[in-house]
């Protein structure tokens, strides 16, 4: 009797939660891309052609998730999907995705401050242990190369929003992580008075003299992190504005000896 033929494989379904991420991550990159867009827009209408600098932060990601969405397909229609490949490509994407998150909220952050349309918060605080709540939140980011993140100096009351602030220290503090070497330390050295402070040194190769004036423009990217990848360049522009929206200021100055750099934010003080 003749034998049938063997009915082709049927293609494994993805995992309720492997397909709500995929679903979650198209609909998230198309959402960014027309944010983007609409955004690029009404910026060029003001006669700002500087966004437009920015449209490689979306199309990267969005690229990453696309190519990783084909593969995930291929997988599925040819029958060689498992289930430890779906999760490596659905942790890829997710990283994929927390980076386009963070271009957004910069570009979203900066449009907020050009437009006048930030609000702070402001009261007394303590800078210090603003300072070590943020090197608590990246021991563990540190400790994966090796690095680690300390804090130096007593209590340093502030007058401002500690929000915005720890969104300041958190910038510094990410930056210099991924610029330190492998076994490098991320020092926050922290001071009170009229005028609180938070000095934020590494020991990576720090900035080059020439690229130095252009540290807190919009956009700009000075060097290649030793590890993260490159960033939005605009989180140091936002900094700065929001320390002198905060009635501070923020800094650069090279290391000892021109190695590594030193991000000093200032405040006003509190009451003690």
């Amino acid at each position: 009797a003749p034998v049938a033929p063997l009915a082709p494989p049927t293609p494994p379904a993805p995992s309720p939660a492997a397909a709500h991420w995929l679903w979650t991550l198209t609909a998230a990159g198309a959402a960014a891309a027309f944010a983007f867009a609409f955004a690029l827009t009404r910026r060029r209408r003001a006669g700002d052609e500087g966004l437009a600098l920015a449209a490689h932060e979306l199309k990267s990601p969005l690229a990453a998730i696309e190519a990783y969405l084909a593969l995930m397909e291929e997988d599925g229609r040819s029958g060689a999907a498992d289930t430890r490949a779906w999760l490596e490509d659905v942790a890829n994407m997710r990283t994929t995705a927390a980076h386009l998150r963070r271009t957004i909220g910069d570009m979203l952050e900066m449009t907020r401050l050009e437009d006048g349309r930030l609000r702070l918060e402001a009261r007394a605080f303590d800078l210090t242990a603003l300072a070590r709540d943020c090197a608590r939140a990246y021991a563990a980011l540190a400790a994966r190369d090796a690095l680690s993140v300390r804090v130096e100096g007593g209590p340093a009351p502030a007058w401002g929003d500690p929000d915005r602030v720890r969104q300041i220290l958190d910038n510094l503090v990410g930056n210099a992580l991924r610029h330190a070497p492998a076994g490098g330390t991320v020092t926050v050295r922290c001071s009170g008075g009229a005028r609180a402070r938070a000095a934020v040194c590494d020991d990576g190769p720090g900035v080059p003299p020439e690229r130095r004036e252009r540290l807190f423009q919009r956009f700009a990217r000075l060097s290649e992190p030793a590890r993260g990848g490159p960033g939005t360049g605009l989180g140091l522009y936002i900094g700065r504005r929001l320390a002198e929206a905060s009635g501070g200021t923020l800094e650069h100055a090279p290391g000892p000896g021109g190695r590594g750099a030193v991000f000093t934010l200032t405040l006003p003080g509190g009451p003690a």
